[in-house]
């Protein structure tokens, strides 16, 4: 029987970086050991291991920024490694990993860690065309299809319009929504025409939970709350839209044919999230520091109100992104792995 491979996967969470590195490296592990069969570490802090504790995946928690993590039994045995992480730097240890055949990967890094790696990984965004590879052996890989995502069920085929009531929202921010757009997306819907209920999800880092709590009381329409549910999935099929930052969660609404309605944390985001909406696929309603309320209505209301427009959103959507991103990843990367060895072995 054919030896196990071996990976560790590197990434962080918190409420002020969020949680979509950790949920990426979450649906990355879960093929590799699922799928791929492969013995798989994670290199985590606190929050990021409390979020994923019931996945029992082996566990090495980092308590600093420092390569310190790297000198790790589980990687030096490793056959690969990846790092998903909001900030990154270059790590000397990484090209010596190199030079042992380890097969270094990154997820969407701009830094120069990037030019360490022997793949790279990231969705289609401007900001990749920008980056200088001209001293580096690093395969890159943009695309649509490279999007990790944690693997959906098949995308429902209910229409968007299925409900005559109106329109079911979900607002979803992300584990921590550090800048509590919660509850000013809710308030956006008041006296809506269109919208029959809107539900909310906050993650194990959100501050705007009680805020939500009391708009709901008085609200026109049912809005329902959901405090850390395991995946939001189930929620997305169920509604017919999400308003959300860029990044994840807009991807796996994508996934399922729920066109995102963006509202960017800052101006590199925004820049990102264009291309969801030059696609067709979604909507940028702005960047949140200086989004203003109207306008956000105005952008909304011409959505609800518009059926021909929603269905093609969501066909656009459901076809860029298929949910099977983190296959490909892990396929790819364990190609490499192979290749490696097999170079190593004519040696």
């Amino acid at each position: 029987m054919a030896e196990a491979r071996r990976i560790v996967l590197r990434s962080d969470a918190g409420a002020d970086i969020g949680y979509g590195h950790i949920s990426r490296v979450r649906a990355l592990a879960s093929v590799f050991r699922d799928t791929l069969k492969w013995d798989t570490t994670l290199a985590v802090n606190e929050a990021a291991a409390t979020w994923i504790k019931n996945d029992n995946f082996p566990l090495y928690i980092v308590t600093d920024d420092d390569d310190e993590w790297l000198s790790h039994g589980a990687v030096g045995s490793s056959d690969a490694v990846v790092i998903d992480l909001k900030e990154t730097k270059p790590m000397p240890a990484l090209s010596n990993l190199r030079r042992q055949g380890k097969v270094i990967s990154v997820i969407d890094d701009g830094s120069l860690l990037r030019l360490q790696a022997d793949i790279a990984f990231y969705p289609p965004a401007p900001q990749v065309s920008e980056l200088d590879w001209e001293s580096s052996d690093t395969v890159v890989r943009v695309g649509w299809e490279w999007i990790i995502i944690k693997s959906p069920p098949q995308p429902t085929s209910k229409p968007i319009t299925a409900d005559i009531n109106g329109l079911k929202i979900l607002v979803a921010f992300g584990g921590s929504d550090p800048g509590s757009y919660s509850a000013r997306a809710v308030n956006w819907f008041r006296n809506m025409p269109g919208v029959a209920k809107i539900d909310v999800v906050f993650g194990p880092g959100s501050s705007s939970k009680d805020s939500v709590e009391m708009i709901a009381g008085q609200f026109p329409v049912p809005v329902r709350l959901h405090h850390a549910p395991n995946g939001l999935m189930d929620l997305i099929a169920a509604s017919d839209a999400v308003v959300c930052g860029f990044g994840v969660t807009a991807f796996e609404a994508m996934s399922q044919g729920r066109p995102p309605l963006m509202v960017s944390a800052n101006a590199n985001d925004s820049i990102s999230a264009s291309e969801v909406s030059q696609a067709g696929a979604g909507l940028l309603l702005g960047e949140a520091d200086v989004l203003e309320d109207q306008h956000a209505i105005t952008v909304l209301a011409q959505f609800t109100s518009d059926v021909a427009a929603q269905e093609k959103m969501a066909t656009r959507a459901a076809g860029l992104v298929d949910g099977q991103g983190a296959v490909r990843v892990a396929r790819e990367i364990s190609r490499l792995v192979e290749d490696s060895r097999s170079r190593a072995t004519r040696v």
